[in-house]
């Protein structure tokens, strides 16, 4: 079962967590958004279904999301970057938690 973390608690032990997190940054730090794409909205996909089916609310999940962002290695802070990220990251985190399966 995955946990949802406060941020005042270490980085997550969860693997799809620690997994998302490594995607984040990789996609922060690639010089084409084309080569990462997939594998972050992956992440994030994996991640999502992972919540939903432990019974973790939708907010909650967005809260985790942006804290696992948070986690990630964005330096240097590049904030529209950044914003722009996390912007797509929730949007296919909500679209995610409320696909039909």
């Amino acid at each position: 079962m995955s946990e949802v973390f406060s941020p005042s608690t270490d980085p997550p032990r969860d693997p799809l967590a620690e997994q998302l997190r490594v995607a984040i940054a990789r996609a922060f730090h690639a010089r084409s958004v084309r080569d990462v794409t997939e594998e972050l909205r992956g992440a994030v996909c994996a991640y999502v279904r992972d919540q939903r089916e432990a019974g973790t609310r939708a907010e909650l999940v967005v809260i985790a999301v942006k804290q696992i962002i948070n986690l990630a290695d964005l330096h240097p802070i590049r904030t529209l970057e950044r914003r722009a990220l996390t912007e797509r990251v929730v949007t296919w985190c909500i679209s995610e938690y409320y696909r039909a399966d």
